[in-house]
């Protein structure tokens, strides 16, 4: 049996300026073809604090740097999942909860999966609310889970199942 590899694509883009076709890409993948992660990109200025291979490995926190993915809902399942957000960030436990006290709420019939210190915050999005709203509460959520500048660029890797 042959594991499936996946070509990745990388668009950039400035979230509310447009997304420059990643709103097409999700509908594409929609499809369970691939998946996408999303990083903003920081303020040279001000990088971010370099982590040892040590400290990641025994840290409770995750990246300085948010990253977060969109995996499309998987309907080929006995028990279909639905479309899955995950943001990685370092702000720690109870992130609903801070992004809460800066006006971010989690969208109704949203449901909150996970939200640990180390493994970030996941949410399972229905598969009718429309993705260029998923990308902007993804981005505007990822932004706000930070204590890095941050650049209003963002990078999306497209990864395609071959």
């Amino acid at each position: 049996m042959s594991a499936r590899r996946a070509s990745v694509d990388i668009v950039e883009f400035v979230p509310g300026e447009g997304d420059h076709g990643v709103v097409t890409v999700m509908e594409e993948l929609s499809d369970g073809s691939g998946w996408l992660t999303l990083d903003p990109a920081f303020d040279e200025d001000f990088p971010p604090p370099q982590q040892t291979t040590f400290g990641r490995l025994v840290s409770g926190r995750g990246p300085a740097i948010p990253r977060a993915t969109w995996v499309p809902a998987d309907m080929s399942r006995r028990r279909p999942e639905p479309v899955s957000v995950g943001i990685l960030h370092a702000t720690g436990a109870k992130s609903v909860e801070r992004l809460a006290d800066k006006g971010i709420t989690v969208p109704d019939r949203w449901k909150v999966v996970a939200d640990h210190s180390k493994r970030g915050l996941v949410l399972w999005v229905p598969i009718d609310i429309p993705h260029a709203h998923v990308l902007a509460w993804t981005t505007t959520a990822a932004r706000a889970l930070t204590r890095v500048p941050l650049e209003e660029q963002w990078r999306v890797a497209i990864h395609r199942h071959r």
